[in-house]
């Protein structure tokens, strides 16, 4: 009974030490972020009723150099590089006109230049006023958004 005894206490032993392990590796490498600023605002200035004129404006995006990025216009759609949006008058918001806005963006993922660490993007408007709108000052917003691919 004894040998018995010893027997088991060696293998409950050995069973206790046995086992098994594996170590992971957690690594980041951290990148600059993604800044977006206007560098030259859309400003037609004057307009006559009936006329039409084309303005570009421009967004400069600063971030880490050689990584792709998302940029959109917000009020155009993620997935679109054109589209309508609204003049509305500054003194009475229920007066408004719609103008064909377009972004550089459209159908590509632009990399952050490798060299300088930023790229320039074209947003233009094509402002064809209506010969009947009311006078006065309109405005609309253009919003880029970005986020690394």
């Amino acid at each position: 009974m004894k040998k018995i005894l010893n027997s088991l206490f060696i293998s409950i032993g050995v069973l206790a030490v046995a086992q098994e392990e594996a170590i992971m590796e957690v690594k980041a490498q951290v990148i600059k972020p993604l800044k977006v600023e206007v560098t030259k605002n859309i400003d037609f200035g004057k307009v006559v009723a009936g006329s039409f004129s084309r303005v570009d404006g421009e967004f400069k995006v600063t971030g880490e150099p050689g990584e792709k990025y998302i940029a959109y216009i917000k009020e155009l759609g993620e997935n679109s590089g054109e589209g309508t949006i609204e003049m509305v008058n500054s003194a009475d918001s229920s007066i408004k006109f719609p103008v064909r806005a377009w972004t550089d963006l459209f159908n590509f993922i632009p990399t952050i230049n490798s060299k300088t660490g930023y790229n320039y993007h074209t947003v233009g408007v094509d402002l064809a006023v209506p010969t009947t709108q009311t006078p006065g000052s309109y405005t609309s917003k253009l919003t880029m958004i970005v986020r690394y691919e």
